[in-house]
């Protein structure tokens, strides 16, 4: 598998993003040494929101996760209240 074989199946994951990827040869001759350099990719997104109407007015948030449980599945929480009352989702 060459360098670009490696960083595809990385980024795959939807988990981490690779900087640099090196493979070098054991300075004992026996086998190769992968290393991998990688940064964090942030999944957790907060979104606050407002919302106003003729009958009254509103305020939530939502928090949103792109990579739920490391499956690149997407899972959102959202909640409000307001003078019409409260919600949950």
């Amino acid at each position: 598998m060459g360098e670009n074989e490696v960083i595809a199946v990385i980024q795959a994951t939807g988990a981490v993003e690779p900087l640099t990827v090196e493979i070098e040869d054991n300075p004992d001759g026996n086998g190769k040494t992968l290393a991998i350099t990688v940064r964090d990719k942030w999944s957790i997104f907060p979104v606050p929101f407002f919302g106003i109407s003729q009958s009254g007015w509103s305020v939530g948030g939502a928090f949103m996760d792109t990579n739920f449980l490391g499956r690149k599945d997407m899972l959102m929480v959202t909640g409000s209240g307001g003078t019409s009352g409260w919600m949950a989702i």
